[in-house]
């Protein structure tokens, strides 16, 4: 899908992470899928990643990025990663819909 950019995280030869961004319009971009390897945990790759993305998300003029993740507790790592970096919560938004098991977040950019 030519809407979808995906970025790979690497050191060496050992894959780290990824994370991918979906274009929904000209002004607002989906963060997808971020994930990152048991190696990699607690090291500042997800950090690097979420950077790296909204760096990206900003560079292509972007005003706001979105994202849904999971409402179970499990979840709540990438929700606290999420919240450190400045989204805050909303409504489902493109073609979600309320869900129990999902939350919905979302960050406005500043150039």
């Amino acid at each position: 899908d030519p809407a979808i950019t995906f970025f790979s995280a690497w050191q060496g030869e050992q894959l780290q992470g990824c994370v991918a961004i979906k274009e929904l319009d000209n002004k607002h971009a989906e963060l997808k899928s971020m994930r990152t390897t048991a190696i990699a945990r607690n090291k500042g790759v997800a950090s690097g990643l979420l950077q790296y993305a909204l760096d990206v998300c900003n560079q292509r003029g972007y005003q706001k990025v979105s994202l849904e993740t999971g409402s179970m507790d499990y979840f709540l790592p990438a929700r606290r990663l999420y919240e450190k970096f400045g989204f805050s919560y909303c409504e489902p938004f493109g073609s979600y819909h309320d869900d129990p098991y999902s939350t919905f977040m979302t960050l406005e950019l500043s150039r």
